[in-house]
């Protein structure tokens, strides 16, 4: 455990935790118990976190069912399968965009930087032009969008 400490310290700046365990291994249900009580002794057991049961194609209907019932906020998959994996992926960009706030604002012409940095790393939802700029609808976090906010206004 203690050589595992300054890895999950780490833990402490994530914005979601994946916990991702092996639906087939007949002791998973220790496996997430230690997981819960090592983050909850680096006080990172209040983090957001999303329980990924992997290797769902592993284990018969019956045991997945029991699965579901048991970790019904659980996301069964398998990652030999593009679906899973776009689904696991829909539900990860779903999670950010919900904590995100929707704004409108527009970028000068002669700060093709800062968007090329909005394009890169901000989700735009709709681009436009006009005399004063480049015209955008993104969604952002509120501490990301008051650092572009200050980045515009110099």
């Amino acid at each position: 455990m203690a050589s595992f400490r300054s890895t999950l310290d780490e833990a402490l700046d994530a914005s979601l935790l994946l916990h991702v365990v092996d639906a087939s291994d007949p002791s998973l249900r220790s496996h997430i118990q230690v997981t819960r009580e090592v983050l909850e002794g680096i006080d990172a057991g209040k983090l957001p976190s999303l329980l990924i049961l992997n290797k769902i194609d592993s284990v018969d209907l019956a045991r997945a069912a029991r699965l579901k019932r048991e970790f019904p906020d659980a996301i069964p998959m398998s990652a030999l399968n593009p679906k899973d994996i776009e689904a696991l992926h829909e539900r990860l960009v779903r999670f950010f965009l919900d904590d995100m706030t929707e704004v409108d604002l527009v970028v000068p012409y002669g700060k093709e930087g800062v968007l090329a940095e909005i394009r890169k790393n901000i989700h735009v939802l709709r681009e436009s032009y006009d005399e004063k700029g480049v015209c955008l609808t993104i969604k952002a976090t509120p501490g990301t969008l008051t650092a572009l906010k200050r980045r515009l206004a110099s």
